[in-house]
């Protein structure tokens, strides 16, 4: 959205089989659009009214001989009138991280750690040094910093995919992560469908539950038993989301989620992660996400990490 916004200087929106240009960044057309169909469901409430009275005259008169010919005349306007549509609104997502199972106010903590990777034949590349990081519930912590400065390291080494190369990891006995990464999309099972994914993680539950569930991120009716072979980038990143609800984890690290993302699904990732009262650490390029979501910012840079 910042993007298009400083770049674009107009919009062609595409929907319903049809393509329509406005004027403006994307800002803009987001304001023309309901401005127009507003106006829309206007025209259409008057029309029908209209309608109504027309075929109120018709069906009255239309036996008549005396009123036959204005009858007629009212049947030619009713067959004129533009058949103006009321306005259906688009496709909505609404989606949610369900209340953790348990909530400890003190998550997860980083004491003096050097984060970094083993490296085959022995020794260790350090990333990061003396580490000093914690989450506790309703931190919303965004990380700052350039590509390649060590943001990913530190989110692996707060997931626990990373050894420490110094220092020490303190985490809550009931602490339970939901960590998306690009790792997390690719390892979907190739030939299996949303619900068999949901079935891995809970053999026991009985179908009806997995579609209901699937169903509140979009993938309705069959699309719940088809296989993910066949599922753009972004179906796939959502239902990567959706096993992660799914856990009920207490914390969300999210590396770059929206990257295949559509901008109704990320609203709707942003209204679910503002309601999230577990912890979230996110790195993302979406300005808009970030500024939705975070209200605290650590720089990832120079091997330090820095509140900012």
């Amino acid at each position: 959205r910042e993007f298009l916004d400083g770049i674009s200087t107009h919009t062609l929106h595409l929907n319903e089989g049809r393509a329509k240009l406005y004027a403006g960044d994307y800002t803009s057309f987001e304001r023309q659009r309901a401005e127009h169909l507003r106006q829309q469901q206007i025209a259409h409430e008057k029309e029908q009214v209209e309608r109504a009275h027309l075929q109120k005259f018709i069906d009255r008169f239309k036996a008549k001989a005396s009123k036959a010919k204005q009858a007629q005349s009212r049947m030619k306007r009713l067959e004129k009138l533009a058949g103006t549509e009321a306005v259906r609104a688009e496709r909505s997502l609404h989606i949610d991280f369900a209340e953790p199972l348990k909530l400890p106010t003190s998550l997860i903590r980083l004491n003096h750690v050097d984060a970094g990777y083993a490296i085959d034949g022995g020794g260790s590349a350090r990333i990061l040094r003396d580490v000093g990081f914690g989450l506790e519930s309703g931190d919303r912590v965004g990380l700052l910093g350039p590509n390649g400065a060590g943001k990913s390291t530190l989110v692996k080494t707060l997931v626990g995919d990373l050894d420490l190369l110094a220092g020490e990891r303190n985490a809550h006995p009931d602490l339970r992560i939901g960590y998306f990464a690009q790792h997390t999309v690719e390892s979907l099972r190739p030939g299996a469908s949303p619900v068999d994914h949901l079935r891995d993680l809970a053999p026991n539950t009985v179908t009806q539950e997995f579609r209901d569930f699937l169903g509140r991120w979009n993938f309705a009716g069959d699309r719940a038993f088809e296989s993910v072979d066949g599922f753009s980038g972004g179906e796939r990143a959502r239902l990567a989301l959706a096993l992660i609800a799914w856990r009920r984890p207490n914390v969300l690290l999210l590396d770059e989620p929206t990257n295949h993302l559509d901008l109704d699904m990320r609203e709707a990732l942003a209204e679910a992660l503002s309601d999230f009262p577990g912890a979230i650490v996110l790195v993302s390029h979406d300005r808009h996400l970030i500024g939705l979501v975070c209200d605290t910012f650590w720089r990832v840079a120079g091997g330090r990490v820095e509140e900012f």
